[in-house]
């Protein structure tokens, strides 16, 4: 997810085309967590429900634990509650919400919100 600023500008830019705006905000989060040694693996088709798989070894997170990540744009609305942007066959499967803020990628966990 993107500030909310950012988000605006883009869709000025895109004239409102939320997929274009979601590419984006996809390929940031990916590109972010590669600049932090993370293995990432994308989802090529627009369809799914996950869009990123993940692992990395050197951080807090448990090492080697393969991570299904499902992308979403910021909204201070929607984080207010993450796990509810899931589906509850999402949900079921494991699968973490993912969203970039201030530059840096999130990852939702049940208790927490790892920042990367």
């Amino acid at each position: 997810m993107i500030l909310e600023k950012e988000s605006k500008k883009w869709k000025n830019k895109f004239g409102g085309n939320t997929s274009r705006i979601g590419d984006v905000v996809e390929y940031s989060f990916c590109t972010r967590l590669l600049k932090q040694g993370f293995e990432v693996f994308k989802n090529m088709s627009c369809t799914g429900d996950i869009d990123v798989i993940t692992y990395e070894e050197k951080t807090n997170l448990p090492p080697n634990e393969l991570l299904f990540i499902d992308i979403k744009t910021y909204s201070k609305e929607a984080m207010k509650n993450p796990k509810h942007l899931l589906s509850v066959q999402q949900r079921e499967k494991g699968i973490k919400v993912g969203y970039m803020s201030k530059g840096c990628a999130h990852i939702v966990f049940d208790k927490e919100i790892i920042k990367i």
